[in-house]
């Protein structure tokens, strides 16, 4: 009997994917009192300086990465995160709405950012739990998981 058992290197089957999944970089703060840009239900904001360093960073680690497609949702944060990816690898990024994150329901337009700094008990929910559904009219974990389930079915 050996003294150690060494993992085996894995080895993907023939004809596999690998994916990648990354967040937006970080989106402009919420001010209250400003407008807020927001996109069929759901905030909208540009990424803010910090996300724009962001998105140049992961471009620059990416670089030496094979990418055969890149896709956002239709939001600009995603879409201004994937933009330097863009340029590095001279792909036009396909946008699939069903990929967006959780709708946060009623804390839409900064409000999750207010609850937040002001450690709303719902807040503290929503880190410790994972559910956005903790947040009144949110969309439930499962039927989030449900869209972007649909929003990689095309994705082929």
């Amino acid at each position: 009997m050996p003294e150690a058992y060494e993992q085996r290197n894995f080895v993907p089957p023939a004809g596999a994917t690998d994916v990648l999944v990354v967040r937006h970089g970080a989106s402009k703060a919420f001010v209250p009192g400003e407008p807020v840009d927001v996109l069929s239900g759901q905030d909208d904001p540009p990424l803010s300086p910090a996300g724009e360093r962001q998105a140049e960073a992961l471009a620059a680690r990416l670089a030496r990465v094979d990418v055969d497609r890149l896709f956002t949702t239709s939001l600009k944060r995603t879409q201004q995160t994937a933009a330097p990816l863009t340029l590095a690898h001279g792909l036009q990024p396909e946008a699939i709405d069903d990929l967006r994150e959780v709708g946060l329901g009623a804390w839409e337009q900064g409000e999750l950012r207010v609850r937040a700094h002001a450690r709303d008990p719902i807040a503290g929910r929503l880190w410790t739990e994972q559910r956005g559904d903790v947040i009144p009219g949110a969309e439930t974990h499962e039927a989030c998981a449900a869209r972007v389930a649909r929003g990689f079915a095309p994705v082929r």
